[in-house]
């Protein structure tokens, strides 16, 4: 007789973040996310940092267990975002 095992693997959630390799200021950049297997709704903010400067480069809510979304941004000149601070 032929026992039958079970094989249970555990799921986990996984994302990918794509970002230019190089940011060029003033110009329009995209960057994009890919989440597989969410297990429940998340907020998402993605953030750029320089040195103590951030930027907010977009911001979602996440429902969906598979999604892929992109979103395009302007990143203003290092000496431009230094006087804001």
């Amino acid at each position: 007789m032929t026992e039958l095992s079970v094989l249970v693997l555990p799921s986990y959630s996984q994302y990918v973040v794509l970002v230019p390799t190089v940011v060029r200021s003033d110009s329009p950049q995209t960057a994009c996310v890919q989440f597989h297997g969410l297990s429940e709704p998340l907020s998402l903010s993605i953030i750029l940092e320089y040195g103590s400067v951030q930027k907010t480069l977009f911001e979602e809510f996440v429902t969906k267990n598979d999604s892929f979304k992109c979103g395009e941004f302007k990143v203003f000149s290092v000496l431009r975002l230094l006087k804001q601070v």
